[in-house]
C-alpha cells in the first residue's frame, strides 16, 4: 500500500491538482464526522475522492509543468487516451486497485450525471458528486458559486459539461443534492469552507491505498 503523497509523487501530479483532490475529499470526511444518516462506506468514498482528477493530467499543457516524472506519466496516458482524462482517471485507479464498486462511483459522480445522482439511493455518490462540486481550482466555494463560477470560464468552450443545454438543470440538481445531504448533517453549507477542511489535508496525505 502506498501513501496518497507517494501516489501522487510516484505520477508526478502537480501541487494544485493534489489540492483539488484533496479538498474534495477533505469535504466530504467533514460531512461524515458531521452525518446522521445512514451508513455509509467512507473508505471507498476517500479512495475514490482522492483519485477521482488523477488524469486531468493529460488537460495540462505540456510545457507548463517541468517535472520530468510529470512529462513522462503525461505522455504515457496522453498517447493512449489523448486528452480524455476521465478514461486516464479510471486507467489510473485500476491500477491502484479501485473496485469495481469504487470505479462505477467514480463514473457516476460526475456533474453531467446530475439527474441521476439525485434519483440514486447512495449517499456516497451524492456526497462525492456535491464535494467535487464545491471545491474551485483555488479553493472550497458555495455551490451556486462554484459552479456559476465553473459556467462562466467555460462559456466559450461548446461541448463541455457546463455549456450545454442541460447545464442549467444540472445546476438545478446539485442545489437539490446539497438540500437532501445537508438533511442529514448537523452543519450547513457555510460549514464547508477552506478553513474547516484545512484540518484534514494533512490525514489524506498520508492516507493509503
Amino acid at each position: 500500500m502506498l501513501s496518497i503523497h507517494e501516489i501522487y509523487t510516484n505520477y508526478g501530479i502537480p501541487e494544485h491538482l493534489q489540492m483539488h483532490m484533496l479538498r474534495v475529499a477533505s469535504c466530504s470526511k467533514l460531512i461524515v464526522d458531521n452525518w446522521t444518516g445512514v451508513p455509509i462506506r467512507v473508505n471507498e468514498m476517500y479512495r475514490v475522492l482522492l483519485l477521482h482528477d488523477m488524469g486531468n493530467i493529460v488537460k495540462i499543457p505540456v510545457d507548463e509543468v517541468q517535472d520530468p516524472i510529470f512529462q513522462s506519466i503525461r505522455a504515457k496516458y496522453y498517447s493512449a487516451f489523448e486528452s480524455d482524462d476521465h478514461k486516464v482517471s479510471q486507467a489510473i485507479a485500476v491500477e491502484l486497485g479501485l473496485s469495481e464498486y469504487e470505479l462505477d462511483m467514480m463514473n457516476r459522480k460526475i456533474f453531467i450525471n446530475n439527474e441521476d445522482v439525485l434519483a440514486c439511493d447512495s449517499y456516497e455518490v451524492k456526497i462525492g458528486a456535491y464535494c467535487d462540486q464545491r471545491v474551485a481550482p483555488d479553493g472550497v466555494m458555495s455551490l451556486l458559486g462554484r459552479l456559476n463560477e465553473a459556467k462562466e470560464r467555460y462559456k466559450d468552450k461548446p461541448g463541455s459539461s457546463m455549456n450545454n443545454p442541460k447545464t442549467d438543470l444540472l445546476i438545478d440538481c446539485a442545489a437539490r443534492i446539497e438540500e437532501q445531504i445537508m438533511q442529514y448533517t448537523s452543519i450547513s453549507p457555510a460549514d464547508i469552507n477552506d478553513g474547516s477542511v484545512v484540518q484534514y489535508i494533512d490525514f489524506f496525505r498520508g492516507y493509503h491505498i
